[in-house]
């Protein structure tokens, strides 16, 4: 649930606490980034990126699982004027 509301903004690596046990993560881009586009198909205010997350998941040092997740991470690159 946590990862659902994460937006991967680039290649990072985290760890944290998280009710006792030791989640750390790491992801990388998968795609290229690229400009967003609307429904209308005019360019957005977003870069968007595909990234692959690997997530691994402890508990005492030991190994409790290890996942693989799909993320689209986004970056605000320009205002509602269209300048950089």
């Amino acid at each position: 649930e946590y990862f659902s509301t994460l937006n991967v903004p680039g290649e990072t690596m985290q760890e944290m606490q998280i009710n006792g046990f030791e989640v750390s993560w790491q992801s990388r881009l998968t795609e290229p980034a690229q400009t967003g586009r609307s429904y209308s198909g005019g360019l957005s205010n977003f870069e968007l990126g595909l990234y692959d997350v690997e997530i691994i998941v402890r508990k005492d040092d030991l190994l409790v699982g290890s996942y693989e997740a799909r993320l689209t991470g986004y970056k605000k690159v320009r205002d509602v004027t269209n300048e950089y």
